[in-house]
């Protein structure tokens, strides 16, 4: 052995470097995995319906948009008056 590579194995701490990160990761993930195992999983029937659902919904949040912008804006614009003293 070489005199840095003695130094380096009777260094003090040097079987620990890097502290603990790894294992709370790890147990992180796994907490995380445990709570999204518990979830229902959501049936491709639910899934459609939702997706049909919220399809529905921004087609008439669009066309309530489109009949505003037809009609004048419907007092959603703010008055351009003077400037505030």
């Amino acid at each position: 052995m070489t005199t840095i590579e003695t130094m380096l194995v009777d260094w003090p701490g040097t079987t620990d470097i890097g502290g603990n990160q790894r294992e709370m990761d790890r147990l992180k993930a796994q907490k995380k995995a445990a709570a999204n195992a518990k979830k229902p999983k959501e049936s491709a029937a639910s899934l459609q319906a939702r997706k049909e659902r919220d399809a529905q919904t921004l087609r008439e949040k669009q066309l309530k948009k489109e009949a505003e912008k037809a009609g004048g804006g419907g007092g959603g614009e703010k008055p351009s008056g003077g400037s505030k003293k």
